[in-house]
């Protein structure tokens, strides 16, 4: 059920944007539209992912007694634990937001939408950093044929550590103002000092165990997994590099998002390599596969420094067209830097879901 409600709201938020109804707000985490249609469908998303989720969480309980729980079903876990906060987080700020500011009253409409996914958006980026996680865990295991982290009790604590700065958000709604400015510090500390130190960790670990397999020459740079899993480490690094010289509201601050987001979806691209043969089909194109993550994180990459470049000059955020003032050579170098690494980047994600959709069309067998 979880699953198919997600895939209606889904729908429904593709035709809300597709036919361009209410106005757009550009707030963070989650730009909306205002139409009754695009919250239904935000709220269906939400309640299928939820659905989802506690699934998932009670399927792992049942296996836990009987077999134990592995490491990577851990960060599964932990992944779904960042999921229920964030989702708690946006209950929560749903009720506590002052009325003066909702839709209708308030004269700035993108100050509602602003508090109510400020703290849950931050924790979902433990979600997705988490899933990132585990999916390099899966896919090291599968590439390199072990999971080189030491000791399962290093890497369980290292997810635990994830844990410790997803906890106190519910509280802060009731120890901050939710429109002070104090709030909004509170959950941007939780990020940035609760991301860091475990992914570096399982970073280091499977880097290491690279280095032992690069020495019995067993790399196979041609497996799509194995490249998107160093590809998915490198834009991650690329994303945290630039988000240390981050500051004022320019276009360095989306070049950090593109990052360690195009991270995340490498990660998952590769590990959908795998999980084809599992539903009984084959690969429709290899050679596509083999290119395809280069394309698509090369160009990435591309996009990222292309902003970041921009952003250094003074361009600013959410600005289009003419707003853009790209009165500089060094502005018009690093946005269509930027514009080159983007197209390459929908060539190499089109490519993909070329490849994918296919291969599940396709014939049956490995």
């Amino acid at each position: 059920a979880g699953f198919w409600i997600t895939v209606a709201g889904t729908i429904l938020l593709t035709m809300a944007t597709l036919f361009a109804i209410g106005e757009p707000i550009f707030s963070n985490y989650v730009p909306v539209l205002t139409h009754p249609v695009f919250y239904i469908a935000l709220v269906l998303v939400g309640l299928g992912i939820f659905l989802t989720v506690m699934n998932a969480f009670l399927t792992v309980i049942k296996a836990y007694k009987t077999s134990g729980l592995p490491v990577i079903t851990f960060g599964m876990l932990t992944g779904g634990a960042a999921v229920i906060i964030g989702l708690l987080c946006f209950g929560i700020a749903y009720f506590l937001i002052p009325d003066e500011i909702a839709p209708g009253i308030s004269l700035d409409p993108g100050l509602y939408f602003e508090r109510l996914f400020w703290g849950g958006g931050h924790i979902l980026q433990f979600a997705n950093t988490i899933g990132m996680v585990t999916a390099w865990l899966l896919l090291a295991y599968l590439t390199l044929k072990v999971i080189p982290l030491g000791s399962d009790r290093m890497a369980t604590l290292a997810f635990v550590f994830y844990v410790l700065f997803m906890l106190p958000a519910p509280f802060i709604f009731f120890q901050t103002d939710i429109n002070s400015q104090t709030h909004k510090d509170s959950f941007t500390h939780l990020m940035k000092y609760g991301l860091g130190p475990s992914t570096a960790f399982f970073a280091i670990c499977i880097v290491r165990g690279m280095m032992k397999q690069k020495k019995e020459d067993k790399l196979n740079w041609a497996d799509p997994a194995f490249s998107s899993l160093v590809l998915s480490m490198s834009l991650f690094a690329l994303g945290g590099a630039v988000s240390l010289f981050i500051q004022g509201s320019n276009l360095k601050v989306p070049s950090h998002y593109h990052g360690v987001i195009g991270a995340v979806t490498t990660a998952f691209m590769g590990l959908t390599y795998y999980i084809i043969p599992l539903l009984d089909r084959k690969v429709w194109s290899k050679k596509m596969a083999k290119y395809q993550p280069y394309l698509y994180a090369s160009g990435q990459a591309l996009f990222v420094l292309g902003m970041f470049w921009a952003g250094a000059h003074g361009v600013p955020r959410k600005t289009y067209g003419t707003a853009q003032n790209l009165d500089s050579a060094a502005k018009i170098v690093g946005m269509a830097l930027q514009g080159i690494g983007g197209l390459i980047a929908v060539i190499g994600g089109a490519s993909f879901v070329l490849n994918v959709l296919a291969s599940l069309m396709g014939k049956k067998g490995k």
